[in-house]
């Protein structure tokens, strides 16, 4: 059962995608949160992808140093800074393990917080694999046009396998999302583990707010 703080009946925060995200376009909205004394979670991509991104190479990531002090400021005053994986596009073992320890070296600690990529295949548990029951999974695959084995990074042996990781490090993983702003109504159990996902200790869902 979710806890609410103390004494409250809701609580309210944001979490981003850090997808395009530049300093032009996210400073702004990220001093208006602060001015109203909102603190959110900020997701950021520790490293370059030089083998270049067709979807996402305008963002800008920790290896810029102007945005890196950005963040550092927003930890600084209280905002939680947490985790899109290593790059852009899919990253192997040892680039996903890079990013958390330029992330463990610029902020005292590993992220709390990780949220899936796109279709990276590091992501763990994605694609039909985010449905636990067989008939769903079927149906995803179907609506969906995607295949189970698309994502490897619950899959020991693979390239891109750091379930392992993830469960000694990372305490939350985002999975669903929805269409309603009151994910109490529609997730009243998280944070949640499943059993037959071993390498994340808890999942959670938000509400998907792509546009206004």
């Amino acid at each position: 059962m979710t806890l609410l703080p103390a004494g409250k009946r809701f609580a309210f925060s944001v979490l981003d995608d850090t997808d395009d995200s530049t300093l032009e376009n996210v400073e702004p909205v990220y001093a208006m949160l602060r001015e109203y004394g909102l603190r959110t979670t900020k997701t950021v991509w520790p490293l370059d992808c030089p083998e270049g991104s067709r979807n996402f190479f305008a963002a800008e990531t920790l290896q810029d140093k102007a945005y890196l002090r950005f963040a550092h400021e927003l930890a600084e005053v209280g905002f939680e800074i947490a985790s899109h994986g290593a790059t852009m596009e899919s990253s192997p073992r040892e680039r996903t393990l890079e990013g958390l320890e330029f992330f463990r070296g610029e902020f005292g600690s590993y992220p709390r917080l990780f949220c899936n990529h796109g279709q990276n295949r590091e992501n763990l548990y994605w694609g039909p694999k985010r449905f636990h029951t067989a008939a769903l999974r079927v149906l995803s695959r179907a609506l969906l046009g995607e295949h189970g084995d698309a994502h490897e990074g619950e899959r020991e042996g693979s390239r891109f396998f750091w379930g392992d990781v993830c469960r000694d490090v990372i305490q939350y993983v985002r999975n669903f999302t929805f269409d309603h702003l009151n994910l109490l109504e529609v997730d009243p159990g998280m944070p949640y583990h499943v059993a037959s996902a071993p390498y994340v200790r808890y999942w959670f869902s938000t509400a998907d707010a792509h546009n206004v």
